[in-house]
Parts: C-alpha cells; structure tokens; sequence
C-alpha cells in the first residue's frame, strides 16, 4: 500500500475527505506536489473556500462516491473523525482505493523524500495530556536551537508544515487515536502514549481497539512508555526499538516485565532526572517544582516530554531552562486569576474523568465547579 500511496501523491488524482484544518493541509501539500484534489464535505461554504485557496475542486459527500464508484481517484485522504465504516471509507475500500489520514499522508511524504530530506518526527499520544505535552516538547526543542514546529492536532497541520519555509527540521506530532487508526505505517523517530483511559469507544468499537491504534506512535525506533500506566506497559509488547520509560516516581523502581528499558526519566528529590539503568549514571534535567500546570500530571506530561527530546540529543540544558519558562495553554489548568488567597484554575480542557481526576489530583483545598 506504501508504494500506491506514495504513487498517487506524485500529481494523481486524489480525493480529501473533509475540509476543516486537516484536510486544508492535506490539500496545500497536494497542491505543491501538482496532485488533482477534489475535496468532499457537505459544508459547501467550507469546502468551496478552501477550493478557491488551494484551487481544488469541491464536491458534495454524495458527489465524491459517485465518482469513487466510477473509479475516479487514485487514493482517499481522510480527516481524522471519518470512521472506518463510514459511506466514504467503506466505497474506498469496494472499489480497492487506499484510504489514509493525513498524518499518514505527510508521513509518507516525507519518508519518500518528495519534500527534500525525511524530517525528524516525535509523536505524542495519550487520553489526556498531548496537548501540554507537545507544546512542551516543542519548546525544549526550540531551545536546543532545533527548527522544530509542533504539528498535528496542535498548531500546523503535518502537509502544511512539510511546505515551511524556512524548513522545519522536527515535527512535535500530538496525534489522535482517529490519526492513528488511518496511520498504519506511521513509524515516528521517537513516540510516546502518556496514559490510557477509556475514551472514544463509539468510534473504535473497544477499548482493546482503542489502545491497538494509540501503541502505533510506540512502533518506531524509540519508544517513550508510561511506566506508571499498566493499560501502557501492557500494551508495549508492540516496541520493537529502543525502550525508554518515564515516571513521577523515582526511576530507579522503574522495571518493564517485557523487556529491558534503555533510559529512565523520573523524579528524585524535587528534580527531574535521567537514569541509565546500565551504568547507574544519573543526568539532572529540570526542577519538577513549579511546572504548569501543577501536580504529578503536569510533571509526567514534562517528564515525557523531557524523554522524547533527549532520546534526539537535546540537552540537558534545554530541558531545564525550556520547562522553567513554560506556560500552560488557555483551558488546561491555567490559573487565571488570584483573589483574597483564591486560585482560580481555568481547567474546562477536562472533558471526561481521567482528564478531570489528574487535574483535581494536582490541588489542594479544591472547590470544583462542574459543568458550564
């Protein structure tokens, strides 16, 4: 499938599902690599937008399968909320046309060289926690000197970003369980699942499906695992490279039943540290006091975040000073305002119970106002 893939984004004749963010840098890729685009949304003014932008056609859902039963396209791109059995995947697959996603589309893009060099990508993933964590990543990236962007469900979307100029050398990827289940080949440098709860179980049917596509960002040459997770240490029978963990705890205790662990990141003594099980070596990476957001969430999203960058060679250094600066996004945990002794937390990212326990579990003396 890699080769037709690859194939048809060498200027075929490819149909977008969707025109929202992803698909709009699904279809500016395509774009540059002189692809015939026909996007497919019921949104006609969304659609017809992003076709005057980019100068692809725009079709209706229903239009798009006539002409994917008329054997029109060579390849679908797929938004990630499109579900496997849906109308346009399911016609996809009757008529043998390869369906991805778009981080699946950009992925393979970029391995095939067809926007110079491969880049280096990390992957994070997780119930809860990606968004603080790539930001994170990010930031230690950039202040390592690395031309890095985060990208996927965060900031740019991955085909946009692989057009950037100047160019883009590291993509901090936040995917999806949706971008995964479309990502089959989808092999990052380095990926990391930060925890496992259950969630999306409508779309994927299971939950033992759900954490089947969240273990593919663990299917590269290094793989970040939750140590404090047993959903995630269960599941990374899937690693095939490199074995990195990361904990709140001390790292020392760490220890995977399947198999060795390479480098343990963790906490000891009020400081984010690095051990190599090995040789005994501790390296000391940040103070885990005053990370935002507060509490052993945002100290594991920096301590996985911490070990994605080094397992690429950031310093220590980076790490340190990139943590110290950095601010919470709006809606995850932000401290918004301070009255008479009052902390006021702005936390309404928690939209289902792992998120909104891990938050709580981070405060003191808490009145919880639910709801809105």
């Amino acid at each position: 499938m890699v080769n037709q893939v690859v194939e048809a984004m060498r200027g075929g004749d490819v149909l977008v599902a969707g025109a929202g963010v992803a698909g709009a840098g699904v279809a500016r890729m395509l774009g540059d690599l002189e692809c015939t685009v026909t996007i497919a949304d019921d949104n006609v003014v969304a659609g017809g937008t992003l076709g005057t932008e980019t100068g692809a056609y725009a079709v209706t859902v229903a239009e798009a399968l006539t002409r994917l039963g008329d054997g029109r396209f060579d390849l679908v791109i797929t938004s990630p909320g499109w579900r496997p059995d849906g109308p346009l995947p399911a016609t996809a697959a009757e008529a043998g046309v390869a369906v991805v996603g778009d981080v699946e589309a950009a992925w393979l893009a970029d391995r095939a060289a067809l926007f110079g060099a491969p880049r280096t990508w990390l992957a994070v993933t997780g119930t809860n926690g990606k968004t603080t964590t790539t930001a994170m990543l990010d930031a230690i990236l950039q202040a390592d000197g690395r031309r890095s962007r985060a990208v996927g469900n965060i900031g740019t979307p991955p085909g946009e970003a692989l057009l950037a100029e100047p160019r883009i050398e590291v993509l901090a990827a936040e995917v999806s369980s949706f971008q995964l289940h479309w990502a089959p080949e989808f092999a990052p440098d380095a990926g990391c699942v930060l925890n496992l709860a259950e969630d999306h179980l409508d779309w994927h049917g299971s939950f033992g499906n759900y954490v089947a596509d969240k273990m593919r960002a663990l299917t590269g040459a290094v793989a970040v695992i939750a140590a404090d997770d047993p959903n995630v240490t269960s599941g990374a029978h899937v690693v095939s490279g490199e074995r990195r963990a990361f904990t709140t705890g001390d790292p020392v205790a760490v220890v995977l039943s399947d198999g060795p662990v390479a480098v343990v990141t963790g906490v000891r003594d009020g400081r984010i540290v690095e051990l190599d099980p090995a040789t005994g070596q501790l390296t000391d990476l940040a103070s885990a006091e005053g990370i935002s957001p507060p509490g052993p969430a945002g100290v594991a999203d920096a301590a996985a975040a911490a070990a994605l960058a080094r397992s690429v060679g950031v310093s220590a250094e980076a790490v340190s000073s990139a943590l110290a600066g950095f601010r919470v996004q709006a809606h995850r945990g932000q401290v918004v305002a301070e009255t008479d002794g009052v902390r006021w937390v702005d936390n309404s990212k928690a939209t289902n119970p792992h998120a909104a326990s891990a938050a709580l579990r981070g405060l003191d003396h808490v009145v919880w106002v639910a709801g809105g």
